[in-house]
């Protein structure tokens, strides 16, 4: 039996997924990931230039296989990252006239800048991320934007004074992603790298130092949300209101959802959970039964 030569198959190949309309559909995705890729990437290596519900900023990224994935993958599937939680803090903002907000546990600096031009010159941002490779490049993206109203605070915020080791992942090192670097807790000891030893303060201790007050408040610290909570009661009593707190499932000192939504009630705030929050149909709902028995990925937001 005689085969016929390459090039036939290749072209009958090509006329079935031609007739199956597969070439249309490829070259249609290619053009549209093409289109969104080059349109994210318009300053050359890392730096995407975001457009966040009309607030225009820069914004750099490592080249690491999850830290630039996280925020490009996003980008490229929705309009912005936790599309819901941005576009209801600029409707929050518009009852201020001079914001202040804390963004604890950085990561980047999203929130950062995005809250510093939303907010504009006369709102002032503290932000705070102990993580010193995290810090690295959230300086890096606010000097980017030239922001000349956000406070940089390379410590770990907690219910007490002291020093905390943020430990590391053997697994994910030679990725670039350091998994639980931002934990303050012990991971499974089979797979704990060396840690990195932090300065940790309650945030009442240095809103009495510097005379802050903050309105609005962002937490995403990947289990030490008790720690920032317990940290700072009277701050929550006396000046915020409004707290968007991510919860996760494996808490430090043995804090639990419950007691962040307990110290939130005393600090006289009405609680809620934020559904879907990372999605573009976000809703603030009552807090279901189930949420303190998973709690993984999901938002409390409380205000007064």
């Amino acid at each position: 039996m005689r085969l016929p030569p390459p090039t036939a198959v290749l072209v009958k190949i090509a006329r079935a997924a031609y007739n199956n309309g597969l070439i249309k559909i490829f070259l249609r995705r290619a053009v549209v990931w093409g289109i969104f890729y080059s349109g994210l990437r318009l300053v050359h290596g890392d730096t995407f230039k975001l457009d966040i519900g009309g607030v225009s900023f820069l914004f750099y990224s490592p080249h690491r296989p999850y830290d630039s994935e996280m925020y490009l993958t996003t980008f490229m599937t929705k309009p912005y990252y936790e599309h819901s939680v941005v576009m209801h803090l600029k409707q929050v903002v518009k009852s201020f006239t001079s914001p202040v907000f804390l963004d604890v546990g950085a990561h980047f600096g999203y929130y950062t800048v995005y809250m510093s031009k939303l907010g504009g010159p006369s709102s002032k941002i503290y932000s705070f991320e102990p993580n010193s490779d995290y810090f690295e490049v959230l300086s890096r993206n606010v000097r980017l934007n030239n922001l000349r109203n956000v406070s940089l605070h390379q410590i770990a915020l907690s219910d007490k004074r002291g020093t905390v080791t943020m430990e590391t992942s053997k697994r994910f090192r030679s990725a670039g992603f350091v998994l639980g670097k931002r934990k303050m807790h012990k991971l499974d000891t089979s797979d704990v790298g060396p840690g990195e030893q932090v300065l940790a303060i309650p945030f009442d201790e240095l809103a009495d130092q510097g005379g802050i007050r903050p309105d609005i408040v962002k937490v995403d610290v990947h289990g030490a949300e008790g720690n920032v909570i317990a940290g700072m009661k009277r701050t929550l009593r006396e000046s915020v209101s409004h707290i968007y707190c991510e919860l996760h499932d494996e808490m430090c000192d043995g804090y639990s959802a419950k007691d962040v939504v307990d110290m939130l009630h005393d600090a006289g705030m009405r609680t809620f959970e934020f559904r879907n929050f990372r999605s573009q149909n976000g809703r603030i709902k009552d807090i279901p039964e189930d949420l303190f028995s998973n709690v993984d990925n999901r938002m409390i937001y409380a205000q007064k």
